[in-house]
């Protein structure tokens, strides 16, 4: 038996929508699990294979931290990876190869990888419902609740909405972005995000690009956040060049634009340019919004993953 998972890049936040908005982006691992094996083994090949290679192979995990929830093991099988994401970049590296995992692992009892069940697994495992949202369902999400009685929504995106990443070469820890946040926020701003997040939904639901500058601001992270990127300035370039709004991508070191599809092209190279500028390597990438999640082949055959 031959199964293959393609899982998105995704993007959390986008702005004010800390640990509940996200959005999924054409850029995607592809995870191959072959049982049995004449050569067993697991291969890391693509982008960033070399660090990979030498950290705990988060597919695997999650293959094998479903296997153990039905008391089963597998015969001599061969996983190869081939990752796409950048890691520790702010793209939800972890949580697409966590969703990777889990869904071979289903597939390989022969359960049906749902994304209800998939979804608490991921997010228990991971940690980060709206990267893990976004992997599973596609599209942009909103996630709410914890633990098993999580839930999340794939809202549509309004055609002709594209992306433009920054990707630097400097990684970032989620946890170390999350360690110089503020424990409690003002009432104010508390207000401020709920108000913008929710302009937000309607401007990705309706196509109200002129919305999105304004919307995509926020006050519970990104003032916190920034000061310690030297690319933070990118963010601004962007939106000179014509991105109807930009923000980090997720606890960073990515930054996002938001663009249409005759601003996409500017917008990146206005980006490129600045970080030129700055001195800091990177590479800037168009993206297209994805909108399939989760996309599951068992010997060669598509299978539906609902």
């Amino acid at each position: 038996m031959r199964l293959e998972v393609s899982v998105p890049a995704t993007s959390a936040n986008l702005g004010p929508g800390f640990d509940a908005l996200g959005l999924a982006l054409d850029l995607r691992t592809v995870a191959t699990l072959e049982i049995p094996a004449a050569n067993p083994g697991v291969r890391v090949i693509g982008r960033d294979a070399a660090i990979l290679g030498r950290t705990r192979n988060l597919v695997e995990d999650g293959i094998l931290h479903y296997l153990m929830l039905f008391g089963r093991t597998l015969p001599p099988y061969a996983l190869t990876v081939d990752n796409r994401l950048p890691v520790a970049r702010g793209l939800g590296g972890s949580a697409a190869a966590t969703v990777a995992g889990l869904a071979l692992g289903a597939a390989a009892l022969g359960h049906d990888p749902s994304r209800a069940r998939l979804l608490p697994l991921a997010v228990a495992m991971e940690g980060h419902g709206d990267n893990v949202a976004a992997a599973l369902l596609g599209g942009f999400v909103v996630v709410w609740g914890v633990g098993r009685t999580i839930g999340a929504r794939s809202l549509p995106v309004a055609a002709g909405l594209s992306a433009v990443v920054f990707i630097p070469e400097r990684t970032s820890s989620t946890k170390a972005a999350r360690a110089i946040l503020p424990t409690q926020v003002a009432q104010a701003d508390a207000v401020y995000n709920i108000a913008r997040a929710a302009l937000l939904v309607d401007a990705l639901r309706e196509g109200r690009a002129a919305d999105l500058r304004e919307a995509m601001t926020d006050r519970l992270h990104q003032p916190y956040r920034l000061p310690a990127l030297p690319h933070a300035p990118l963010l601004d370039a962007a939106r000179e060049a014509g991105a109807h709004g930009a923000a980090l991508s997720g606890a960073g070191s990515t930054l996002l634009a938001l663009c249409d599809e005759t601003s996409a092209a500017p917008v990146a190279a206005a980006m490129t340019e600045c970080a030129a500028a700055l001195g800091v390597p990177g590479e800037t990438v168009p993206l297209a919004i994805d909108r399939r999640g989760l996309i599951l082949t068992v010997d060669g055959t598509p299978r539906c993953v609902s």
